[in-house]
């Protein structure tokens, strides 16, 4: 930790050690879960395999661009592998979703092998930067690479500092931060700079308030989102006798693309 004229800036040593030790592990588990899959159904296992290979070597030729037709195209596979190989659908899926971590397993052991000094918060007047989840952030990305989460903001965007005993929140513009990875002396330390500095600043609360109920409006869109995409699953289960009728599952599939692009488009209206 240093504190050094008009700037307060706290290092942490082998930080993310525990971070990259969870990660290999909850990687390797998951890979390992999509490889069982294969030969406790090797049809639908194989065909899994498949479309990982296919969605691979998709992204390595075109990337990004073609998105919407690679996931047309699997589509169509899912159907056409169901319809004509007999394939299972539960294992089918089960594989797709866990057999891709496999590519994740050397990133995450190069990052576990890494031990460093790492700054996880800066603070002056002219810029602030911390680790903290943004409102599009996943969440689980965090515990998997947290030094991919430091954020700056300009000194001047903040408009109110809030202190607990073991956290710390911060108003940037419209936006809700909390700085990860702050210990009690830390946010202590923090506190007197702000006192000290930007005393103003700790008088905001209201600010805070208004924040906090635009980040909760902002979840509650994400959550009518990505509602479909649970509703139809369970429906595929239960009402595509899981996955056995062809017609009726492809139907759900596409809903599951189709209906959170246009919730998002109506709520964007909305917001409007």
């Amino acid at each position: 930790m240093e504190k050094k004229l008009a700037c307060i800036r706290i290092v942490k040593h082998y930080f993310g050690k525990k971070n990259a030790t969870v990660s290999l592990i909850f990687v390797s588990i998951l890979s390992l879960t999509g490889i069982v899959s294969v030969f406790a159904n090797w049809k639908s296992g194989l065909c899994a395999a498949g479309v990982v290979a296919f969605i691979y070597f998709f992204q390595k030729i075109f990337g990004y661009k073609y998105l919407l037709l690679g996931i047309a195209s699997i589509l169509a596979a899912i159907y056409w592998l169901g319809q004509v190989l007999n394939v299972e659908f539960v294992f089918f899926a089960l594989t797709l979703v866990f057999l891709p971590f496999i590519f994740f397993i050397k990133p995450c052991y190069d990052e576990y092998k890494k031990s460093s000094y790492f700054e996880v918060f800066y603070l002056d007047k002219r810029k602030i930067k911390c680790m903290v989840t943004m409102e599009n952030s996943d969440y689980k990305g965090y515990m998997l690479d947290p030094k991919s989460y430091v954020k700056e903001f300009p000194s001047a965007k903040i408009k109110a500092f809030s202190f607990a005993e073991k956290s710390m929140m911060i108003a940037v513009g419209d936006l809700l931060i909390r700085p990860k990875e702050l210990s009690h002396e830390d946010l202590y330390l923090i506190q007197e700079y702000v006192y000290q500095y930007f005393p103003d600043l700790l008088q905001n609360e209201e600010v805070i308030r208004e924040n906090s109920g635009k980040e909760n409006l902002f979840y509650l869109h994400k959550l009518m989102i990505f509602s479909p995409i649970l509703i139809l699953g369970i429906g595929i289960y239960f009402l595509a006798d899981n996955g056995k009728d062809q017609l009726l599952t492809c139907i759900f599939l596409i809903l599951m693309v189709v209906l959170p692009v246009i919730i998002y488009s109506i709520l964007r209206k909305f917001k409007k």
